[in-house]
């Protein structure tokens, strides 16, 4: 590198008391020797648009990025984050394996869609306060087994309620999950499970998310809640 300086730096000399276009001719040697390739960028070095004034790849770091007139505002939020409530592509999920392990990264702000008949485990990720919101819907009916949602660790609770219409004469009946319960099962009858059930799950503090369950039920209706983990 050291030589390719020197060279270029004599060359510049001799260019300098030479017409424009042996000087013309040296920048383009020296662009083509250690500049940059327009619309790419490349470590160290500067970086010139492309013909449609673009740029490949620019990597600035969190909080780095503003916009706005005069000094501009911070953009804060991360580039997961921004993923997550911008990425329109992933957010439906649909579930057909017997089980799923739920994180925030990947499934925060999401619909997972559950199409197996005989049921799914589902493992909800730690509840840290992150506020992150998972919704959980029964597309294919329950026939055996169950659907079960349940916490990371024995230290997760849940709170919140479930709500079951009655098969028969549209009664709602309504049950509130204990202080211990972590666990809810839709078993296909008693307990829930039917297509189109719903639960929204969500991290409200550490070791607690809050729930809410609906749908419709059989039989004499039951609570989802238990303590199983």
């Amino acid at each position: 590198m050291a030589f390719v300086l020197s060279e270029l730096i004599n060359r510049a000399g001799q260019a300098a008391r030479g017409s424009r276009n042996d000087l013309e001719t040296l920048m383009r040697e020296i662009l083509d020797r250690i500049g940059p390739t327009a619309g790419t960028a490349t470590a160290s070095k500067a970086a010139i648009l492309g013909s449609n004034k673009n740029l490949d790849t620019l990597v600035v770091a969190d909080g780095g990025l503003k916009l706005g007139s005069g000094a501009g505002t911070a953009i804060t939020a991360t580039a997961s984050e921004i993923n997550r409530a911008c990425d329109t592509s992933g957010r439906l999920v649909n579930l057909t394996a017997a089980t799923l392990s739920l994180t925030e990264a990947t499934h925060d702000g999401k619909t997972i869609t559950v199409n197996k008949a005989d049921g799914s485990t589902i493992t909800l990720p730690a509840a840290t306060g992150s506020g992150a919101r998972f919704r959980i819907i029964v597309g294919t009916t329950i026939t055996s087994v169950g659907l079960v949602i349940k916490v990371a660790n024995a230290s997760d609770v849940i709170t919140g309620s479930a709500f079951w219409e009655n098969d028969t004469d549209s009664s709602v009946s309504a049950f509130t999950a204990g202080a211990s319960d972590d666990t809810i099962t839709l078993n296909g009858t008693t307990t829930g499970g039917y297509r189109g059930a719903l639960a929204v799950i969500e991290d409200i503090a550490a070791n607690l998310w809050h729930v809410d369950v609906r749908g419709a039920a059989t039989g004499t209706e039951a609570t989802p809640f238990s303590a199983t983990v």
